[in-house]
């Protein structure tokens, strides 16, 4: 349901750009010391045994250290990073798109169309430190998206739909804020991301996934106080905030929607437990498009999230950690889904359920300097659950959907389900079936965008790292639908209750995943660490992707090369 916002003007973007790097390139060389060339070491044990340290040490972006504000200095940082990524892939075959019916002779399909494409994006990631408790910080995304390869077909409705060579003229300003900690708590205004618990309902777009790529993102414009009323050494946080929301799973600015929300948090942040509940109420007016339509598309939402951490130490040099997090989604909406809910002025409800959790140990301890110490070997069980719906067009609605950001594999959500509900969603909003250029009601909210929506599924994972300068990633993924799966396009255009490749909609088992990543980085004494690394994936189908013969597509499979360099 998200939309690119972009901006044109580039040549002016390209003299800010120049000027941005030239500041990174010559501003830490006035303000600190030439520092030695880094020597990558390996260490047998970590630091103190945390909530925190436990989270940085099982994850590894490559990003640098950020230098800690100091009383009196102000300063200026210009971290970033650049991303190229060439993906090949096989093709998949798709429902026809109502404006093509005329083609269709025997069959019903009609073919992604993309095997192989280029894409890059730059962020850039500005920090004005005016004092030891005061930053200003901004993030923005340019040029992101496609520059070469093939384009999807008719699946517009997806967030980053693959159809345009978009990666010239494109801009994002994600975050610009203001922030002043003190000993009792912090205050931050302007436009920033939320990141809460593990990131299943809210996600920043900027915490780097074990497979794949993390985009877009929970973005608000928002007021922000959060306060320590025990001090400052006091575990318990409470927080407020009130917000004009941007973008998230459920709302998009790009498309015309307009949210508001207002959000409360306590959280526990304990040395070996961490553990936090937040609660949000929104008013949200959805965008429709073409004619004026018979309803005024509102909704009033309430959300909750509950998560916990837990570490211990096993061993001196092997620590188990624990997580849960489980939210909901209470809503009511006049956003009718059919005929008779219309006429009678009825109203759509939504009490959806998502479950995450995790458990898992790592041990060692790899370090680089200018680089997070990270951990030698991870191994990890996470578990997910989204309630699904069967019928998209019925008065109460349980379809829970996880934030695309929380990446789950490299193939079947974010290459198998996602162009699947794009294009039935494109579908259901083409005129040549719609009509009258009014969309089918909550069309706009089918497409799962990459995310883990009505499905449970299991993932062991395993990461090595024989230094700090590699990693090596395998992971398997078992996925079952939590209801019968069902194509919303072929219910409204056929009377067939059939799931999206046309089979029987009882077939809930979505196959097996296996992925591997391997990433070797080189970092040097000009503060720049530059990235290569190769990730792919191949799906086993089960019955959930079968057709009307009972027969699964053929394996789905996924090979990307990538290349990056942080600054």
């Amino acid at each position: 349901m998200m939309r690119t916002m972009r901006e044109s003007h580039a040549p002016f973007r390209m003299r800010i750009l120049a000027g941005y790097l030239l500041a990174v390139a010559i501003l830490p060389a006035q303000a600190d010391e030439p520092s030695p060339a880094p020597a990558v070491t390996t260490a047998s044990k970590g630091s103190a045994l945390s909530v925190a340290s436990v989270v940085t040490l099982r994850a590894n972006d490559g990003r640098l250290l950020d230098l800690e504000p100091e009383a009196g200095l102000v300063r200026l940082l210009g971290h970033g990073e650049l991303q190229l990524r060439g993906s090949a892939m096989s093709d998949q075959p798709l429902d026809r798109m109502p404006t093509h019916a005329a083609a269709i002779s025997s069959s019903r399909r009609q073919a992604l169309g993309q095997r192989a494409f280029g894409a890059q994006w730059l962020r850039l990631r500005p920090t004005l430190q005016l004092a030891e408790h005061v930053s200003v910080v901004a993030q923005a995304d340019v040029f992101s998206g496609l520059w070469v390869g093939d384009l999807t077909r008719d699946v517009g409705a997806d967030g980053s739909p693959r159809d345009a060579y978009d990666s010239i003229g494109s801009a994002e300003l994600r975050w610009a804020y203001l922030e002043w900690r003190t000993r009792w708590g912090m205050l931050r205004a302007g436009r920033q991301s939320m990141h809460w618990g593990l990131g299943m309902l809210a996600n920043d777009g900027d915490h780097r996934p074990r497979f794949g790529d993390y985009r877009k993102g929970t973005i608000q414009d928002r007021m922000l106080l959060e306060a320590r009323p025990l001090g400052e050494t006091s575990p318990l946080v409470f927080a407020v905030a009130g917000d004009r929301v941007r973008r998230d799973q459920f709302s998009d600015d790009a498309r015309g929607d307009e949210t508001y929300q207002g959000v409360a948090a306590i959280s526990w942040r304990g040395e070996h437990v961490e553990s936090g509940v937040y609660g949000a109420v929104r008013q949200q007016t959805n965008a429709r498009g073409g004619q004026a339509a018979l309803y005024t598309d509102k909704a009033k939402a309430l959300l909750g999230d509950f998560y916990a951490r837990a570490v211990s130490e096993l061993t001196p040099d092997v620590q188990g950690f624990v997580g849960a997090e489980v939210a909901f989604v209470a809503a009511a909406s006049d956003n009718p889904r059919t005929t008779t809910s219309m006429q009678a002025n009825g109203r759509t409800k939504t009490r959806a359920i998502g479950l995450l959790a995790e458990l898992g140990i790592m041990g060692g301890r790899v370090e680089a300097t200018g680089l997070r110490a990270q951990a030698k070997w991870v191994f990890t069980v996470e578990y997910g659950h989204a309630s699904g719906q069967a019928d998209a067009r019925g008065g109460q609605q349980s379809r829970f959907s996880f934030d695309p950001n929380h990446r789950v594999g490299l193939v079947l959500f974010d290459e198998v389900i996602r162009w699947q509900t794009a294009r039935s969603a494109t579908a259901l909003r083409d005129p040549a079936f719609a009509g009258a250029g009014i969309p089918a009601a909550g069309s706009e909210l089918l497409p799962t965008n990459g995310g883990v929506v009505g499905t449970a599924y299991v993932q062991p994972s395993f990461v090595f790292r024989p230094d700090a300068s590699l990693d090596v990633c395998l992971g398997i993924l078992l996925a079952q639908a939590t209801s019968d799966v069902v194509d919303p396009y072929r219910v409204a255009a056929d009377g067939m209750v059939v799931n999206y490749t046309g089979g029987a909609p009882r077939g809930r088992d979505y196959g097996v995943e296996v992925d591997g990543a391997i990433e070797k980085r080189w970092v040097s004494s000009a503060g720049l660490v530059p990235q290569l690394g190769l990730q792919g994936g191949v799906l086993f189908p089960g019955t959930a992707l079968a057709d009307e013969k009972g027969n699964t597509m053929r394996p789905p499979w996924v090979v990307q090369g990538r290349a990056g360099l942080q600054f």
